[in-house]
């Protein structure tokens, strides 16, 4: 395979850790383009060593997929700027600030604990 073909696979992906499940094909094959701007990098690498009907587990890491956790992507917000917007903040709840997507950790007092990685990040 290379790079701009297009090819027809099936998949299951799961967080290794958590053994939660992403995402699957089933027992369907699904079209897609081994391109640099349309896969994860790691699963693009694994594709490109591949050969057409082979079947493998690929571990993908963190670096190649959705970028490590930064922890200076989690911070405190004052409830105050979810007052502005009239939302009530709950855990659990995604929140858009300065072009960003965060999901809420905590609500604590007049202060809210929001992580803007990606949630798949790590």
């Amino acid at each position: 395979m290379q790079t701009n073909d297009f090819i027809r696979v099936s998949y299951e992906a799961k967080i290794k850790e958590t053994d939660q499940e992403l995402d699957k094909t089933g027992d369907k094959n699904v079209p897609v383009i081994i391109n640099p701007d349309f896969l994860l990098k790691g699963l693009e690498e694994a594709l490109l060593e591949m050969n057409v009907n082979e079947r493998k587990t690929v571990e993908i890491l963190p670096e190649k997929a959705f970028g490590a956790r930064d922890p200076k992507l989690v911070r405190l917000i004052p409830i105050s700027e979810f007052r502005k917007h009239n939302t009530e903040p709950k855990i659990g709840m995604f929140f858009q600030a300065d072009n960003m997507r965060g999901r809420i950790l905590a609500v604590s007092g007049g202060r809210i604990k929001v992580d803007f990685n990606n949630p798949l990040a790590g």
